[in-house]
């Protein structure tokens, strides 16, 4: 959980310290299985911090070595993670790219996808609104994020 927090909410280089620090406890601690399942997420989490506190090079360098380590079960879920990554350091384009990956695979997740505050600077590009289906409703779908 304070990974989790960490991934969504930390802006210090310091607190990308803190969650390498979780990710050895973590992995240290857990069964293969569940290492395997939460592997990349934890590390895209620690890129996010990365973005948040202005080390774009790191950021990208942690996605790269993450996405080339991954098995291939592990890559098909992380484009959403890709996706929240590159939104932070403010690369729409690629945020989009990532989320269309995704939400070829999980077709489901639109909703959450459209909802969720990760891609609350993307509700503004019209693509978006397409991958995620929002038609005249989109507004009050941004609006509900916010709150």
């Amino acid at each position: 959980c304070e990974l989790t927090l960490l991934g969504w909410l930390a802006t210090r280089p310091s607190d990308a310290a803190r969650a390498w620090a979780l990710v050895r406890t973590i992995e240290r601690r857990d069964s293969v299985h569940i290492l395997a399942m939460g592997w990349g997420v934890r590390r895209l989490m620690v890129a996010a911090i990365l973005a948040r506190a202005g080390l774009a090079d790191s950021a990208r360098r942690v996605m790269r070595v993450t996405r080339s380590g991954a098995s291939s079960q592990v890559l098909e879920g992380l484009g959403l993670y890709e996706a929240f990554v590159l939104t932070e350091l403010h690369d729409h384009a690629s945020a989009l790219r990532a989320l269309e990956g995704y939400l070829q695979t999980f077709p489901h997740s639109r909703e959450y996808v459209g909802t969720t505050r990760w891609f609350a600077p993307l509700h503004g590009e019209a693509r978006f609104s397409t991958l995620v289906g929002l038609a005249a409703d989109s507004a009050v779908r941004r609006d509900s994020v916010r709150r």
